[in-house]
């Protein structure tokens, strides 16, 4: 079990107040940090999935509008991303287009 003392309340707080003065009325930084939220936890689950034998992958090309309605999202949320979830059933298609790494990995050889 994880125990802070009475010294690391104060951090814990202080830390709080950082980051919520940080974000407080700045629309543009709350939304950029939300996308990278959104990047990031689709691709766990994604991964997540794949590693339990599941496929799995993002959905797009919907009415985000529709679905919210649909499924009675508060108008204080937005949907950012679905992903579609399954046992597969036969292999996917290749990929095509997919570059070599030495295209777009740069190495620092100094």
């Amino acid at each position: 079990m994880l125990h802070f003392g009475k010294d690391c309340k104060g951090v814990i707080i202080d830390v709080f107040t950082a980051i919520h003065t940080y974000y407080e009325q700045k629309p543009q930084v709350m939304r950029d940090e939300a996308i990278r939220s959104f990047g990031i936890a689709p691709q766990t689950i994604i991964l997540a999935a794949n590693s339990l034998g599941y496929g799995a992958c993002p959905m797009d090309r919907f009415d985000f509008e529709a679905v919210e309605k649909l499924i009675h999202l508060p108008d204080d949320y937005t949907v950012a991303m679905y992903v579609a979830m399954g046992k597969p059933v036969k292999d996917p298609w290749p990929r095509g287009g997919q570059l070599a790494m030495n295209e777009v990995v740069i190495r620092n050889h100094s």
